[in-house]
């Protein structure tokens, strides 16, 4: 799903079709309206870890060198919530 969002405040949402058009992609309009220069977004959504995941079994032996830092080890996740919608922000007269 594509978000649009109009200079004057118009929004819309597209959803893609699948084609590619070059670096492009071809979306047919779901809901609003949509004119030429309108800003469009894509939202990713991040995956946030499991609150009370089960560690993993410690192995039998010992490993040599045990990761310096958290970072180093992947946290378990889950899908995330929906993210709110993105209010326009309006761009200063030039």
């Amino acid at each position: 799903t594509l978000y649009v969002y109009g200079s004057d405040g118009r929004t819309a949402t597209l959803v893609t079709s699948g084609e590619k058009l070059g670096q492009y992609v071809a979306a047919d309009i779901s809901a609003g309206q949509v004119e030429l220069g309108d800003a469009v977004y894509e939202r990713v959504k991040v995956r946030v870890p499991v609150s009370g995941a089960v560690a993993e079994k410690s192995p039998e032996k010992t490993p040599e060198k045990a990761p310096e830092k958290a970072s180093d080890q992947t946290p378990d996740l889950a899908p995330s919530e929906e993210l709110p919608m993105i209010e326009p922000v309006p761009l200063p007269e030039l």
